[in-house]
């Protein structure tokens, strides 16, 4: 025997979900896999992942993440720009804020000092993503 169920979202919530695939924008940050051939070896790769001309990252629902990693490293937000941007309330209210429209990216691989990673491969994947939406 099969049920359906139905869920019921307050309108509220839905204004902070992307409305299609294409609001949310993925970037993968790869330091590429390197055999260690010496003590304190690392590979970094910069990258950035912009929001677009009329549009802003939803704060709190951006994620960035290690995908994979082989020995030592980590992923890393380097730094975060912002754009003032004006709203217009219900009540007809002008408000000014800051809103993210580029993250500066960093992924990060070490060997570390450790002798017996000599041989081994090393290397960091990470992924950036974060759901936009327009500002007016």
């Amino acid at each position: 025997m099969s049920r359906n169920l139905l869920f019921v979202l307050p309108i509220s919530l839905l204004a902070s979900v992307p409305a299609a695939a294409e609001d949310v924008v993925t970037k993968t940050v790869d330091t590429g896999s390197h055999t260690c051939t010496r003590q304190g070896q690392e590979a970094k790769k910069y990258d950035s992942a912009e929001a677009g001309s009329d549009r802003y990252f939803v704060e709190d629902q951006v994620s960035y993440s290690e995908k994979s990693k082989f020995l030592a490293g980590n992923c890393t937000v380097e730094s975060v720009e912002k754009r003032s941007v004006t709203f217009t309330t219900k009540e007809g209210k002008k408000v000014e804020i800051k809103v993210p429209v580029k993250y500066n990216l960093r992924a990060w691989g070490d060997c570390t000092n450790n002798l017996g990673n000599l041989g081994k491969r090393m290397g960091t994947e990470c992924v950036f993503s974060g759901p936009t939406q327009r500002y007016e």
